[in-house]
């Protein structure tokens, strides 16, 4: 070790995370995004025209998930801002911004979409005494748990309060679209000091229940999680690679498991590649899962992973989770197991059938396809944003029945 590294050091704590050491003294900071990105993104964030945003009396704001770029969260994000903004037109503004802080960036490149991104700085200026401002907050821009730290709430700034407390009719919606992320009460209550009226939206139908509304103490709606997958030629199983993808999560059972996992289908099925999802564009993953034979999702279940095959004409592999599958029944579907012990047990042996059984693979193929198709699409998701913008939901806590409301 030099001189100089035993004075000053950089070290990465975790993906998010890194510690700067001066003296001995160690001080924690949060890596989303770079100086570079940020001074560009400023330069082109300074070249929009925000007078008609500044001009109009009400505003729609969504606080996009920077740490994220791409994930099915941010995706589903950008696709209720793209239909916030079919549905207001030019009659209300709907703009997307990066939390408060000193992070930004322009544009997210990871998949396709139109939306610009400003900054909290421009966003500030913009909802200046305003008649009426929507802000919708993703549940881990108020606490991420990967690394344990409060956000958007600790960020503000005395002029942000200043700037909230003029606008005549301020709401906050958190966008639920993880149950297992949406964060404790303690860090909701706060944003009571910026204004009573709090909503919050959830992204699956299992957790838009009486039951949420309730912990939460907040009125629930759904949005349904629907994500335009891009259209690509779908492959005849016969023409597929013998191609095995799993997604980038962790099972409960932790990396150990997973990495036993990924080397028994390495050494029980030697005729196909075995491959991560990771850091690919979201046009060029949809062409990577419709050419492969199989997909294996290590996460929440019912997610993109899992979905998005059968979309793309190809059998997913899942572990039922009650908290996001949209029901019981689908325990009973052949490519969806008990748990991951189970999936562990039977998967090498379905595999095996399925690559000779073309009318089985197709018939599972279809049966999920189908029923995605009845609960999601642009369609029943716009009416739901409309139902909400015009205060409908679908739950409300007891006791504000109890009052009337």
């Amino acid at each position: 070790m030099t001189i100089l590294q035993k004075i000053f050091s950089i070290v990465r704590v975790n993906s998010m995370q890194k510690c700067i050491t001066v003296l001995g003294l160690k001080f924690f900071y949060y890596t989303f995004g770079s100086l570079s990105e940020t001074i560009k993104s400023i330069i082109m964030q300074n070249k929009i025209n925000l007078d008609k945003y500044i001009q109009a009396k009400s505003i729609v704001v969504f606080i996009e998930i920077l740490p994220y770029r791409m994930c099915g969260g941010q995706m589903s994000l950008f696709t209720l801002c793209k239909y916030s903004k079919e549905i207001f037109g030019e009659d209300v503004p709907v703009v997307m911004t990066t939390m408060p802080g000193n992070i930004t960036y322009f544009h997210n490149d990871w998949f396709n979409n139109d939306i610009d991104i400003l900054r909290w700085n421009q966003v500030r200026k913009i909802i200046r005494n305003k008649n009426k401002v929507i802000l919708h907050i993703p549940e881990v821009c108020l606490f991420l748990p990967e690394v344990e730290k409060e956000f958007f709430y600790s960020r503000l700034k005395n002029k942000d309060y200043n700037v909230f407390k003029k606008i005549n009719d301020m709401r906050i919606n958190i966008l639920n679209q993880n149950i297992e992320l949406m964060p404790d009460n303690k860090y909701i209550d706060k944003l009571k000091s910026i204004t009573n009226n709090i909503t919050q939206s959830v992204a699956h139908s299992r957790y838009c229940t009486q039951e949420v509304a309730d912990t939460w103490k907040l009125p629930v709606t759904l949005f349904s999680g629907f994500i335009e997958v891009p259209k690509v030629k779908k492959i005849n199983l016969a023409k597929k690679e013998r191609l095995i993808l799993f997604s980038p999560d962790l099972p409960p059972q932790g990396f150990r498991f997973k990495e036993y996992f990924i080397t028994k289908l390495i050494r029980k099925l030697p005729t196909y590649s075995v491959e991560r999802i990771f850091k690919v564009k979201f046009e060029d993953y949809a062409k990577l899962t419709a050419k492969a034979s199989f997909v294996i999702s290590f996460g929440e279940g019912f997610d993109g992973y899992f979905n998005n095959s059968a979309l793309l004409g190809t059998v997913g592999f899942s572990v039922y989770n009650e908290d996001f599958f949209p029901g019981s029944e689908w325990q009973n579907y052949p490519n969806v197991y008990a748990d991951f012990d189970e999936m562990l047990e039977k998967i090498v042996g379905d595999i095996k059938r399925l690559e000779n059984n073309e009318e089985e693979y197709y018939t599972i193929v279809k049966q999920h396809e189908t029923e995605l198709i009845k609960l999601y699409s642009k369609q029943k998701t716009i009416e739901k944003l409309k139902q909400f913008y015009n205060g409908i939901y679908d739950y409300y806590p007891i006791e504000e029945n109890s009052n009337g409301n």
